[in-house]
């Protein structure tokens, strides 16, 4: 099964209600291996997608106090994250975060 879901309800609301209701039954629906598709050229929900280099100890030249970690980056921010994480390589991990904001 294919499910479409279209633009105009999340371009009609800005947060909450039932674009809330949409955006969660999509996630469901993913978690069931249903094929889902969000149409939505054109909203006013208001997300923020973060990314941050942070280094190894020692390393770090600024932001030594609340910036080292993932954890304190979600601690300072303090959002509703619906995603985040960290990747690494040899010199420097990037961290991200989606949040609702």
């Amino acid at each position: 099964m294919k499910i479409l879901f279209d633009y105009k309800i999340f371009y009609q609301q800005k947060v909450g209600g039932i674009s809330n209701y949409f955006y969660n039954l999509g996630k469901q629906l993913i978690k069931l291996n249903q094929d889902i598709l969000y149409s939505i050229p054109l909203h006013k929900n208001k997300y923020l997608i973060h990314t941050l280099t942070i280094y190894y100890s020692g390393k770090q030249k600024y932001g030594k106090n609340y910036f080292t970690n993932l954890k304190g980056i979600l601690k300072f921010y303090n959002l509703k994250y619906i995603k985040y994480g960290e990747k690494w390589n040899n010199e420097e991990g990037r961290t991200f975060f989606l949040a609702k904001i």
